[in-house]
């Protein structure tokens, strides 16, 4: 019920896809991780969505569980609830050039 593409990472203590108990009913979902995914420790993932890939969730992070913020690739989330941070943009230097 749990798949995790290439070069994603779990830290310790956190709950990815577990499953959930209402009213007498336990209820299992597939859930899956994109590539390069990493769920900090003590991070909750819940169980039937799909994280696009290079998403990064914070320590004690709750991932959303809305499709449209989830499929986004890319995305860095912190807190609960959680909030999308800003993406950074890397430059690169290169030798010799004048900035």
């Amino acid at each position: 019920m749990l798949e995790i593409a290439d070069g994603g990472t779990v830290a310790g203590e956190a709950s990815v896809g577990a499953s959930r108990v209402e009213g007498g009913w336990m209820t299992v979902a597939p859930t899956r991780l994109g590539h390069r995914v990493f769920i900090g420790n003590s991070a909750v993932v819940p169980a039937g969505i799909t994280l696009g890939d290079d998403w990064r969730v914070g320590v004690l992070t709750l991932a959303p569980t809305r499709a449209e913020q989830a499929i986004k690739c890319g995305a860095t989330w912190l807190g609960s609830p959680s909030r999308l941070l800003p993406t950074t943009v890397q430059r690169r230097i290169h030798r010799g050039a004048n900035l």
